[in-house]
């Protein structure tokens, strides 16, 4: 996955690689309205047990989601759980297994302040995608997150390298 230095009127701010060049690499996008501010965080990684013979893939993206979960109770100060299903894979994609979760929480650093977080965990080839797209309550996310996740899309093919 490439992700480039803007996304219509969002704007890079980070690259990261997550763990030592083994193909955890990570994105940091900024949208700053004043009206609809938003953070995106994306996250790209091989699934550890993807090469493994006789792996269970459905066992592995539990792993991966309830991983996921942990993070965001860790991270957040006292998430309320607002909805959590099934996602289908962005427009125009192609299949992939997928899951939603949206929280709502407030911000540690400006304490009036109500966040949501939409988190999208997707597999495909083996690979994993994490969006996470941080915006206030009162901002409806639905557009930038399709053209965001239309844009980046899936993680790539087998045979392909995550930040490439």
């Amino acid at each position: 996955m490439a992700f480039p230095a803007s996304l219509g009127p969002l704007t890079r701010k980070s690259l990261v690689d997550l763990d030592g060049n083994r193909g955890r690499v990570g994105a940091l996008y900024i949208l700053d309205d004043p009206h609809s501010p938003m953070e995106v965080r994306v996250v790209v990684y091989r699934d550890p047990m993807a090469d493994v013979p006789g792996a269970d893939p459905a066992v592995s993206r539990e792993r991966a989601w309830q991983a996921l979960r942990k993070t965001v109770n860790s991270e957040l100060d006292n998430p309320l759980i607002l909805d959590s299903h099934s996602a289908a894979a962005p427009e125009g994609t192609g299949p992939a297994w997928g899951r939603y979760l949206l929280v709502m929480y407030n911000d540690r650093q400006r304490q009036a302040l109500l966040l949501e977080d939409a988190l999208y965990l997707f597999e495909a080839n083996g690979w994993y995608v994490q969006y996470r797209f941080t915006f206030p309550a009162p901002v409806d996310p639905r557009p930038q997150i399709a053209f965001v996740m239309r844009r980046l899309g899936l993680p790539p093919g087998p045979s392909a390298k995550a930040g490439q």
